[in-house]
């Protein structure tokens, strides 16, 4: 069986990941839609850096890897960079981002990596690649990876080549080099067991990457799809409550924030990975017991988000009040990024920091803990935990969800319906994190006396 980049790495984090992906894929989870989100972004960032190398011609995949190894070998002799040349040898399989001739008649790897830097996982990509060519006969001088410049400010045309940075790794890959064919022919044996192997879980379940097979091993343990049993019982501070409460200025502004992320930054003044603030929740409560007012804004796709979330913020938040949020650091740091790009709401929000109140407080400091936590103080962990309330009635029931789920309505292919209902959705999510807060302070309320 070839040995595939996706699959040695695999391999490398745990073989019992590898073994499942080769003998058993269809007990593989789906790829969410967070995971998708991921690998579109990731192939915006190879075509931008295809862009780099005019001349250069595709490998297409259309005829299957058969054809995709006859195809680059006729391409090797035209002596031009070629995207997704692929190689088999050594039971290796191997596809090449960017192969570019070099003037001595051999041949430099570019690796292209949606990072922000090069990491260790990377340079064992490459050493597998180098294998795999040079045994296929193709001479390699120099390996390069090209992955996000996070210092690039966009202004107004996008520039590729100050986007995409290039580092040497020919060094560290020829370090790497040794251990590349042991490591294949011991995945190869592996996978000829036909029993999957056990492996205990550890730090690799998350490292370099989360394993699909996360919850699986999880429930394993817990023994028979069951979760362990909870043990002891809540306890609450009533003095530290009643100090948090006390704190409170009415009205309270119940301020959530949905954002996204991009690798190649869509407007000016945005950096690759920077939030981008695409909708808000605002519930506005006279006090605990009256009805709030929700406020609801949702990004339409045109100008820039951040001048129309701040102008419209704006008129919904009043003179007075504490503004709350959970884990108020993000929210206070869109608004900071949004006013450093729109200066003329600057002094609106710097008088709006004062006012803002993180409704974490109480559970990170320990004055309410709950065992159905499980030792998480995220707003998901803590509704139900403390009132019963979640979030398993909506379509969407996390921000990553939401994130891509907005990127795909707004910058993919949707239909008119397609968009409509998303929105609903996103709506009823970004909603739920707001009222939330407010279930949570009606609970604190009462354990407070």
């Amino acid at each position: 069986m070839n040995i595939s980049k996706s699959k040695y790495m695999k391999g490398l984090q745990c073989q019992k990941l590898l073994w499942t992906v080769c003998h058993a894929p269809a007990s593989l989870p789906e790829a969410d839609a967070s995971a998708q989100a991921l690998f579109n972004e990731g192939n915006a960032v190879g075509e931008l850096a295809q862009s780099l190398f005019p001349g250069g011609i595709l490998v297409e995949r259309d005829g299957g890897c058969g054809d995709m190894l006859r195809q680059t070998q006729l391409l090797l002799a035209e002596r031009r960079p070629i995207f997704e040349a692929t190689f088999a040898a050594g039971g290796v399989y191997a596809q090449a981002d960017i192969l570019n001739p070099t003037e001595d008649g051999r041949w430099d790897v570019i690796e292209v990596k949606m990072s922000t830097g090069v990491k260790p996982q990377h340079i064992q990509d490459v050493a597998l690649q180098r294998h795999c060519y040079e045994g296929a006969g193709v001479p390699v001088r120099n390996c390069h990876l090209m992955h996000i410049n996070n210092q690039y400010v966009r202004q107004g045309a996008l520039d590729a080549r100050a986007l995409l940075a290039v580092e040497d790794v020919t060094g560290q890959v020829a370090a790497e080099l040794p251990r590349v064919a042991g490591r294949v022919a011991d995945m190869q044996r592996m996978l000829e067991q036909r029993e999957c192997p056990t492996v205990a879980m550890g730090p690799h379940c998350t490292s370099p990457y989360d394993c699909p097979l996360m919850s699986e091993c999880q429930a394993a343990v817990a023994g028979r799809n069951e979760a362990a049993p909870l043990t002891g019982e809540m306890t609450h501070n009533p003095e530290a409550i009643r100090d948090f409460l006390g704190q409170l200025v009415y009205p309270l502004y119940l301020l959530d924030f949905e954002t996204f992320m991009r690798a190649i930054p869509q407007l000016d003044g945005a950096w690759p990975y920077m939030k981008m603030p695409f909708q808000f929740s605002l519930h506005v409560v006279e006090h605990l017991d009256a009805d709030p007012v929700h406020h609801s804004w949702l990004w339409d796709g045109a100008g820039d988000p951040r001048a129309v979330m701040l102008a419209t913020l704006g008129k919904l938040i009043g003179d007075c009040g504490s503004v709350l949020a959970y884990f108020k650091s993000f929210e206070e740091g869109r608004l900071n990024e949004s006013a450093a790009a729109f200066p003329e709401y600057a002094d609106w929000v710097r008088s709006l920091m004062p006012r803002m109140v993180d409704l974490i407080v109480p559970f990170r400091s320990r004055a309410v803990r709950h065992p159905a936590q499980h030792g998480s103080n995220s707003l998901k962990a803590v509704l139900p935990a403390l009132t019963g309330a979640g979030y398993e009635d909506l379509e969407i029931q996390d921000g990553g969800t939401a994130s891509a789920d907005f990127v795909r309505i707004t910058c993919g292919d949707a239909t008119d319906d397609e968009r409509a209902q998303v929105r609903r959705n996103l709506e009823a999510y970004c909603g739920r994190d707001t009222i939330a807060m407010l279930y949570l302070l009606r609970k604190l309320a009462t354990l407070a006396g």
